[in-house]
């Protein structure tokens, strides 16, 4: 037998569901600087989440030359060059952490030292004005491309764009790169100032540049240059209550000149005309067509964030014959639809397609977009211009409905008329005294009202 008092033992005990400590930053990261730190540059800081809030012990294991140290505090760890950096090359740690010198982590870096001796060169845009839709666009928008003065001497170009959550850049080739605007939320007016660093190289630009592992530095005596970006949102009600002025353009004004120069007059001629604050005149998009250029324009109520209705704008505008040449609000004059169907037209943006127009430091975005119609069909009839019918009785086969407004079939014997001109479905919009109404067959509008009556509901 053995007595136990004689016995030395030791009992371990392990908690199973102990974590190992973990890097916040990614494994395997470059650390891309473009010049020479000086001894006790904090190269970066290291940041860990431990799980068990244990004792953590930091320790760089591969490090034979003693060019780096370690200072260490509770959950994070500076990065510490030790000794002058005369050369470019690059060196590769391993850093570990441990808990309580049970579990630990690896995080392998990699540090790359390039002396930059290129002029920085100067960013040529610096101001991006344009509308884009916010409602349809999930997706990233591109703002154009990034170029710099004398862009063509430079083979290669690479642009560091400083954090920024709602923008990003992406590398088309050596001396080309896209900037993209991540919307988050709808907003009339959107405001940003971006912060970008380009520099120029003398052969191609390194891959590890555009990984996503990779952070890049520059001397802080290197300042960013910046980019102010102002985007408007184009909104449902903007499209619907748009329209259209057609203007000649001068031989010997170009394009650019046009959108620059002109364009704002004629936004201070339209609101001195129809009674708002420039800021209220919206022109949102244009295509040059030939010697015209077509002019799509909504207008803000000077009282609300309502929008004009395309037909007061008419009203108002159509003797302003000095300024434009022609002016559209309906594309339907030529009724394509058959049966008595009511055409309708709209506006259509394209998807996330944008043309750029640069002039000196200035950059316009501006939507394409298409013009569409749909008829509304009446009486059984169908298909895209109501060309076929149904073989059926219906309550609206006797055309019960006065001549702007639709019938809409409930049941067999019951039957709704709805209005089919845009105005009518509006009945809390204030109409200013000054406007007067061109729909005179709408049992809803009442000339010179200040308000509009709801949609009749008729029963048979």
């Amino acid at each position: 037998s053995i007595s136990l008092s004689s016995l030395n033992l030791t009992i371990y005990i392990q908690n199973l569901n102990d974590n190992p400590p973990k890097f916040l930053i990614q494994n395997f990261t470059t650390l891309y600087y473009f010049f020479y730190p000086t001894i006790n540059t904090i190269l970066y800081r290291i940041h860990v989440i431990d799980k068990d809030e244990s004792i953590l012990t930091y320790e760089i294991i591969n490090d034979t030359s003693l060019t780096y140290r370690l200072r260490t505090s509770s959950n994070s760890s500076e990065l510490i060059l030790m000794k002058s950096v005369n050369n470019n090359h690059e060196d590769n740690l391993i850093i570990r952490v441990w808990d309580s010198k049970i579990f630990f982590s690896d995080l392998y870096l990699r540090i790359i030292y390039f002396q930059y001796q290129n002029p920085y060169p100067k960013l040529l845009v610096q101001t991006i004005d344009g509308y884009v839709n916010f409602q349809e666009n999930s997706s990233a928008i591109k703002l154009g491309q990034l170029s710099l003065h004398n862009q063509s001497q430079y083979s290669y170009t690479y642009f560091q764009l400083i954090s920024h959550k709602h923008f990003f850049l992406k590398y088309v080739s050596n001396n080309q790169t896209e900037l993209y605007f991540k919307p988050s939320h709808q907003s009339s007016l959107v405001n940003f100032q971006i912060h970008i660093i380009p520099i120029t190289l003398s052969k191609p630009i390194p891959e590890i540049l555009f990984h996503n592992r990779t952070k890049v530095f520059f001397p802080s005596t290197i300042k960013p240059q910046t980019i102010n970006i102002h985007l408007w949102s184009i909104t449902n009600e903007m499209l619907n209550r748009t329209i259209s002025l057609i203007i000649n353009i001068n031989p010997n004004t170009t394009y650019e000149q046009f959108i620059i120069h002109n364009l704002p007059l004629i936004r201070q001629n339209l609101a001195q005309i129809i009674g708002v604050h420039t800021h209220h005149v919206h022109i949102y998009t244009f295509d040059l067509k030939h010697n015209q250029i077509e002019l799509l324009i909504a207008v803000a109520r000077s009282i609300s964030i309502r929008y004009i209705h395309k037909k007061f704008l008419y009203n108002l505008l159509k003797n302003s014959t000095n300024i434009f040449e022609k002016i559209l609000y309906n594309q339907c004059q030529s009724n394509p639809c058959e049966h008595d169907g009511y055409c309708i037209n709209y506006i259509n943006l394209l998807n996330n397609q944008y043309e750029y127009l640069y002039y000196n430091t200035y950059e316009r975005l501006i939507p394409k977009y298409k013009r569409n119609i749909k008829c509304l069909c009446k009486n059984n009839y169908y298909g895209e211009y109501c060309q076929f019918k149904e073989n059926k009785q219906s309550p609206c086969s006797s055309n019960p409905c006065l001549p702007m407004e639709r019938c809409i079939e409930s049941n067999s014997t019951f039957y709704t008329c709805q209005c089919m001109d845009e105005l009518c479905n509006y009945d809390d919009i204030a109409i200013e005294n000054s406007y007067e109404c061109i729909n005179t067959n709408s049992p809803t509008c009442r000339g010179k009202l200040k308000k509009f009556s709801p949609i009749p509901v008729s029963e048979k």
